[in-house]
């Protein structure tokens, strides 16, 4: 329904303007997480003067068992990162280094390592930046912790960019 989710514009707008870089939002299941998520992307979209923003997002289905790993969307994340970034060579050869370290058969930890770098590569040309994944919550409590970590070490090594996780 209209203005469902206004609730929360002010606290976006907060973070948005403050020198956090993280923003977490929790809440049980069936809770309205991913209406939210929704809406926070479309008014990241569409914000204009100090709160515009461009906007990466990945939302993932627990229907879709292939989507519910942070290696899946480290894979969706860069994919975006990747078109906006086409022609950038660093970050083509760091993305053939982490599918190199796959085919190779490399641990899991290991390929997501190697997007974790590509992921950094191609954010350090972004300008003001909004990440916004939604169920981390699908990949259980270590993964979720050690994915908001990495997140939010590549949201502080460069500064415009900030992150609204949803769990």
């Amino acid at each position: 329904m209209e203005f469902t989710c206004e609730w929360a514009a002010e606290r976006l707008t907060d973070f948005a303007r403050s020198r956090d870089n993280v923003l977490l939002i929790t809440g049980k299941e069936y809770s309205g997480k991913s209406v939210l998520s929704g809406w926070i992307v479309d008014r990241m979209r569409n914000a204009k003067g100090r709160l515009a923003h461009e906007v990466i997002s990945f939302s993932i289905d627990s229907a879709l068992k292939d989507q519910m790993s942070p290696l899946a969307v480290l894979q969706g994340l860069l994919l975006q990162v990747f078109d906006k970034n086409v022609g950038e060579l660093s970050l083509y050869k760091a993305i053939v280094s982490s599918q190199r370290a796959s085919a190779a058969g490399q641990p899991i930890s290991e390929v997501e390592d190697a997007l974790w770098a590509a992921l950094d590569i191609g954010l350090s040309k972004s300008g003001k930046l909004m990440v916004v994944v939604d169920g981390i919550d699908q990949f259980g409590e270590v993964a979720s912790h050690k994915f908001l970590e990495r997140l939010e070490k590549i949201c502080s090594t460069h500064e415009p960019i900030k992150a609204v996780a949803l769990s």
